[in-house]
C-alpha cells in the first residue's frame, strides 16, 4: 500500500459478519495488523448485517455468505437494491461455482474461500484504500444516452469517481487539457472529430494517460493509440474492469482470475 496516502478520517468503520466466534477472531486479528485504525463491529447473523449495512454508517465489510436466517447474499441483494455501495467482500468455506456471477451482480469487490490468510484480507484493504482516492474520468461521446449510461454505472461501482462529459471530440480535448483527467473514455464515431482523430490529439498532449475507445468494432483498437478498448454493447462489470486497471489493480470477480 502507498504510505503517502492520505484519508480523510483517522480510521476506517468495518463490518465483520460472521457467526463463527473462531473465524471472526482470526479475521479480526489480521485486520488490527493493518497501518491504517480500522473501527471493526461484529455481527452474527445476516439480519443483523443487513441492518448495519443499510445504516451506511460503515466503510468497507467483510460477509459470510452461510448463515442460519437470512444469507449473506440475500442480505447483500437488499442493500444493494436500496441503492448503498458499500464496498463488501464476501467470504465462504466453499465458493460455488457460478461466484464470479453472483460477486457481480451484487457490486462485490471479492468472493473469498476460507480461512482467510493475513495477506488476503492485507489485499482487499489495500484495495479499499486505492478506490477512495478520487478519480476524474472524461467521457467523449456525442450521444447524450450512452454518456449517461457510462457515468451510471460508474457512480454505482465501488469506486469514487468525478465525471466530467464532452459531446465531440473538439469540446472533448478542451476538456482534457482543462480537467486533467486520469483516464478518457472516447467513443469511436462522432462527428465533428472522430475518435481515432482525438485520440491522436489527446495523445499528443499526454503520452501516458489511459484512454478507452468505445466501439463496436472488433478491430477498433487496431491502428488507434488507444490503451484499452470497451466493446458495445457492455456491460457493468466490463467498466469496473477498468476502473480496477486505471488503479493498477487486479479485478478480481474477472474470468481470469483464480
Amino acid at each position: 500500500m502507498n504510505s503517502d496516502l492520505e484519508f480523510a478520517s483517522s480510521a476506517w468503520r468495518l463490518l465483520l459478519a460472521e457467526d463463527s466466534k473462531v473465524d471472526a477472531e482470526i479475521i479480526a486479528d489480521h485486520i488490527r495488523g493493518y497501518p491504517i485504525p480500522i473501527e471493526i463491529t461484529r455481527v452474527s447473523t445476516g439480519e443483523e448485517g443487513r441492518t448495519l449495512l443499510s445504516s451506511n454508517q460503515f466503510d468497507l465489510a467483510f460477509f459470510d455468505v452461510v448463515f442460519s436466517g437470512l444469507s449473506g447474499i440475500d442480505a447483500l441483494r437488499n442493500v444493494r437494491e436500496a441503492g448503498f455501495r458499500t464496498f463488501v467482500t464476501l467470504i465462504s468455506s466453499s465458493r460455488p461455482d457460478d461466484y464470479r456471477r453472483i460477486g457481480r451482480e451484487l457490486f462485490a469487490y471479492d468472493y473469498l474461500q476460507k480461512p482467510l490468510t493475513r495477506e488476503l484480507i492485507h489485499a482487499v484493504l489495500d484495495a479499499y484504500a486505492e478506490t477512495r482516492i478520487r478519480k476524474k474520468i472524461l467521457l467523449i461521446d456525442d450521444s447524450a444516452t450512452a454518456r449517461r449510461l457510462m457515468k451510471r454505472i460508474m457512480e454505482r461501482s465501488l469506486f469514487d469517481v468525478d465525471i466530467v462529459e464532452a459531446s465531440d471530440g473538439v469540446a472533448g480535448f478542451e476538456a482534457f487539457m482543462r480537467h486533467r483527467p486520469d483516464a478518457v473514455f472516447v467513443d469511436l464515431h462522432m462527428t465533428v472529430l472522430d475518435g481515432e482523430s482525438t485520440i491522436r490529439i489527446i495523445r499528443a498532449a499526454n503520452a501516458y494517460v489511459p484512454i478507452v475507445l468505445v466501439t463496436g468494432d472488433t478491430q477498433a483498437l487496431m491502428g488507434t493509440r488507444a490503451t484499452y478498448k470497451l466493446s458495445k454493447p457492455f456491460t457493468p462489470y466490463q467498466i469496473s474492469e477498468l476502473l480496477y486497471n486505471f488503479c493498477s489493480l487486479r479485478a478480481p470477480l474477472s474470468d481470469a482470475a483464480p
